[in-house]
């Protein structure tokens, strides 16, 4: 057997150590690429929360908040915040803007009553808002309040009714039967007086929206003044009737119980009734006495019935008869 040769047996450990030595780095540098060591990361201080009430919905302004238009979220706490913390805080308020969803409410955003909203804001779908004027009279000594409930009535005078006879026929239910001939009545004195309008409620008395009083550059207006006008919550029909009716005559109003919302059915009044006073009651009827009955024999006429007495042959009558 040849004997190894010690050269070749050199080369090849060398050549195995240092493939080995190759692998063994290769391995740690891919190692280390794949897997690089990081730095531990310390967890800081908490971060403080606060509450806040952002809109759920769309609110719209003049909308009375309730809390199903409401959520709660949570946002850091920047400070001192005028927001609102819970729901409870905020329903029954009224929105005095238009209120996106996701948006935070602000007490800016809202009042305690519709006044801040507006006068668009008390009128309710379908109804329309109508200025009167009126006098201290007509406005119960000023002691209308906007939510009160009034009747209109509309007094015509004399002279009025044949001209609205006339007037082409748009004109609103309520003036039916005007255009009847109707007795003449002294220059300036009312002729007619007729129940327009029933429960009608009052939006607003001169500048007062609800609870909030309104003046010039935001100013509240001194208290006890006259009112001058008054804003009345209308169907669009009643509208039209309202804006003839102050065209023929002068409206008045009547102050209701606003629990009383029963309607009345009352015919006019007109001045003759009032003049002549209610009419006499009629007097029975007469009645006719019972026709004769004569009975002629002959010559001989003698009146049977009736008989004057119930003595024998015939009465005074009869015997005047023959």
């Amino acid at each position: 057997m040849a004997k190894a040769d010690p050269v070749r047996i050199a080369v090849t450990l060398g050549f195995a150590a240092t493939s080995m030595v190759a692998v063994v780095g290769f391995w740690q540098a891919f190692s280390g690429a794949r897997a690089p060591s990081r730095p531990a990361i310390s967890a800081g201080p908490p971060v403080a929360t606060v509450p806040v009430q952002v809109a759920a919905r769309p609110i719209a302004r003049g909308e009375t908040i309730g809390v199903t238009a409401l959520r709660t979220l949570s946002v850091v706490d920047a400070g001192p915040s005028d927001g609102y913390r819970t729901t409870d805080a905020l329903a029954g308020l009224v929105a005095l803007t238009d209120i996106l969803p996701g948006q935070i409410v602000l007490p800016a955003m809202v009042a305690a009553d519709h006044g801040g909203a507006g006068l668009a804001a008390l009128i309710p779908p379908g109804q329309r808002a109508v200025a009167i004027s009126v006098t201290e009279d007509m406005a119960v000594s000023n002691l209308i309040r906007p939510g009160d409930l009034v009747d209109v009535l509309l007094i015509l005078r004399a002279g009025v009714l044949p001209q609205a006879a006339g007037m082409p026929p748009v004109m609103p239910s309520a003036f039916a039967g005007m255009a009847a001939a109707h007795p003449a009545a002294p220059q300036g004195d009312p002729s007619e007086t007729r129940l327009l309008l029933q429960a009608v409620r009052v939006l607003t008395t001169g500048t007062r929206l609800g609870g909030a009083l309104t003046g010039p550059g935001g100013a509240p207006p001194v208290e006890g003044g006259a009112t001058r006008t008054l804003t009345l919550c209308l169907t669009p029909s009643q509208a039209e009737t309202i804006a003839l009716a102050r065209t023929l005559g002068t409206l008045a109003l009547i102050l209701r119980n606003p629990a009383d919302d029963r309607r009345a059915a009352l015919p006019p009044v007109t001045l003759s009734a009032l003049r002549d006073g209610p009419a006499p009651a009629a007097a029975d009827p007469v009645r006719a006495g019972p026709r004769p009955v004569e009975l002629i024999v002959g010559q001989d006429h003698r009146l049977i019935y009736p008989l004057a007495d119930t003595g024998s042959g015939a009465g005074p009558a009869a015997r005047a008869l023959r």
